[in-house]
């Protein structure tokens, strides 16, 4: 028999109709005929319909339920609102009607959970989908993820369609910090800027008058008390012949230094027969 079968493959080697077997064929009947299992048997839950599956979700249909093998987790309904699970005839990957065993659900009026906020009660399809659908939610129903003040949460529209919703630029969405850090606004695209502060050196705070330096911002939302003229800075009355010159008393205030002596010479010094020199009275 060995010589027949010798015979044989040299023959189809003669011929060219002899072909060696591919090492990845190779190594599955190997594989097979070692364990008993097949290197092409379907894999649960991976999210590709293979062998006997009927159906098998891809982790695309159920963003933040994906089970980690590119399929989806198992839920009661397919709601993961729900438990999770995972046998019974009840028992869905999220969002959808394919039990846990890959195959469909058989009845019509089956409830499951369709992920779509905007729609009320949904049935299985027969098909592993939930597409059934026997009512819509309000219009207005919020949906979607919790929103934040730029950005609310979306709503549903008459269509079962939920749709963005955005706060216009006159919404406050950061308050003000003190003078030097005005308050912030939504810029009408969903986002809340960030916190700016008023430019250093921007008048704040106490007006600057002549004996009190105008207070300033910092540039990092805090005002500079900036303190006041030094002792003795001019202010107030001008000093002349007769008037003494007011001056800064280190504390904000100007002080009113009055006037020169009665008497003290000014103006013309003549002193003839008929003029006498000028004095401050």
């Amino acid at each position: 028999m060995q010589i027949q079968i010798d015979d044989e493959v040299s023959q189809r080697r003669a011929s060219g109709r002899w072909r060696p077997l591919g090492r990845a064929v190779f190594a599955a009947l190997l594989a097979f005929l070692v364990t008993g299992t097949s290197a092409y048997a379907q894999t649960s839950g991976d999210g590709i319909v293979s062998g006997g599956e009927e159906c098998d979700p891809p982790a695309s249909s159920c963003p933040g339920y994906e089970n980690g093998l590119g399929g989806c987790q198992l839920f009661f309904g397919g709601d993961p609102a729900a438990a999770s699970c995972t046998t019974g005839g009840d028992c869905f990957y999220a969002f959808s009607c394919c039990k846990f065993n890959q195959q469909y659900v058989g009845g019509s009026n089956i409830q499951c959970e369709d992920g779509n906020d905007c729609t009320g009660l949904t049935y299985c399809d027969q098909v592993g989908g939930c597409t059934q659908v026997q009512n819509l939610n309000p219009a207005g129903t919020a949906c979607g993820p919790p929103g934040t003040i730029c950005d609310p949460a979306d709503q549903c529209d008459a269509s079962g369609v939920c749709q963005p919703v955005l706060a216009p630029t006159t919404t406050e969405c950061r308050a003000a910090g003190g003078i030097c850090d005005a308050a912030e606004f939504c810029d009408g695209a969903g986002n809340c800027p960030d916190d700016v502060f008023t430019p250093a050196g921007t008048a704040c705070g106490d007006p600057g008058t002549e004996c009190t330096i105008q207070d300033t911002c910092d540039g990092s939302g805090g005002c500079t008390d900036n303190g006041f003229e030094a002792v003795g800075t001019s202010c107030g009355d001008a000093g002349t012949e007769c008037i003494v010159q007011d001056t800064c008393d280190g504390y904000g205030t100007c002080d009113d230094n009055g006037f020169v002596s009665a008497g003290t010479a000014c103006g013309d010094p003549s002193d003839t027969t008929c003029t006498d020199p000028d004095t401050c009275n």
